[in-house]
């Protein structure tokens, strides 16, 4: 499983993280970086149990658009989704939310913006 940020919906978000690009890539890379690995122990902590085959299955790696972080347990949809028998357990769009508005606190602090 995967969620993506529809970019469309963050212009002013992105005009920040692009001056910020500009004004210093690898500062910036590196909070990238940190960013996916506070998503990767967010969504590990919203988890209900807090323990198991799912919590070890959250990776963090890269790709050609950059940073990601997955599930790559097959039933991890039906925990974020649910199913028609069981409610969902969200733990990966709760963990992108906190991720971001730690990335944009962030991105304020280090660039003061």
């Amino acid at each position: 499983m995967q969620i993506q940020i529809d970019r469309k919906d963050m212009k002013q978000f992105n005009k920040m993280v692009k001056k910020a690009i500009k004004n210093s890539p690898q500062e910036t890379d590196q909070l990238l970086k940190e960013t996916a690995l506070h998503i990767k122990s967010q969504s590990k902590q919203l988890q209900i149990p807090k323990t198991g085959f799912l919590r070890k299955k959250i990776t963090t790696g890269t790709s050609k658009e950059g940073y990601e972080v997955s599930s790559t347990a097959d039933y991890s949809i039906f925990e974020e989704f649910g199913t028609r028998y069981r409610p969902a357990k969200p733990f990966f769009r709760p963990a992108i939310e906190k991720g971001m508005t730690f990335l944009e606190k962030e991105i304020k602090q280090r660039f003061n913006y």
